[in-house]
């Protein structure tokens, strides 16, 4: 296993970093911080795989040189989530009903015991990652357990079970938390520290991508087709189909 950084212009390695990992199907993240009065940028890879099971780590690499700044203990083996970043957290789930590890950045060495807010033994999805708005921490699990949590403390402020399995993950937009399901159904909410349901809106397609959001559409694509939702009107010569609105 290993990180590398290529110049996007010539394909050329500008450096590769070894990872003492067998593996892991998380994606790179970049977050900006501040040590000692100077701003770096820090690649968060979470965690790393092993063959017989053990625990992993949650590592920090320098954006510049691929070196290795920061790792915190506790990932289970062969994670899948990406990590979470908020405006001064991060945070790390992995495994089925894994370890949720919320990480101050900015650490040195093994910043297990100086860097980590705070964690949760349980609760963690295998697949879908979650995603922070404000203060708020949302996650979902594989099994469709969907879960609002104080991003601060882990304080768990509500909880709801959503019908079918989620492979998607979580994404916000315009006040609203989007959860689509395996079977195609996008479940809307209401942001906040209550639970509000506003609308649960059926493709009736498998569906196993994360929608994404730019210039103020939804993109939803499924096992057949690539859905745009819009709060613009259609182009007069597309047909109207009322039943795919999305709330």
């Amino acid at each position: 296993s290993y990180l590398v950084a290529m110049n996007c212009y010539t394909g050329e390695t500008v450096w590769k970093t070894e990872r003492a990992s067998s593996g892991s199907w998380t994606t790179p993240v970049l977050v900006p911080t501040e040590v000692d009065g100077l701003r770096r940028w820090e690649i968060i890879v979470n965690g790393t795989g092993s063959t017989n099971g053990a625990a992993g780590y949650v590592i920090a690499y320098d954006l510049e040189t691929g070196h290795q700044l920061w790792r915190v203990r506790g990932t289970t083996d062969i994670p899948c989530p990406t990590a979470i970043v908020g405006d001064s957290m991060i945070v790390s789930t992995s495994g089925t009903n894994g370890p949720i590890i919320a990480i101050r950045p900015g650490g040195r060495g093994d910043a297990t015991d100086t860097h980590v807010a705070w964690r949760l033994p349980w609760g963690g999805p295998y697949v879908p990652t979650g995603v922070i708005d404000g203060q708020l921490l949302y996650l979902i699990s594989d099994g469709g357990i969907l879960r609002c949590l104080d991003v601060n403390s882990g304080e768990q402020r509500w909880k709801k079970r959503l019908q079918h399995n989620f492979s998607a993950s979580l994404i916000v937009g315009d006040g609203k938390l989007y959860a689509t399901s395996e079977q195609g159904d996008v479940y809307v909410f209401a942001t906040g520290d209550r639970c509000q349901e506003l609308a649960v809106n059926h493709l009736h397609e498998r569906c196993m991508a994360t929608p994404a959001i730019a210039h103020g559409e939804l993109l939803v694509r499924t096992d057949q087709h690539v859905y745009c939702f819009t709060k613009s009107p259609p182009p007069a010569a597309a047909p109207s189909d009322s039943s795919n609105n999305i709330a």
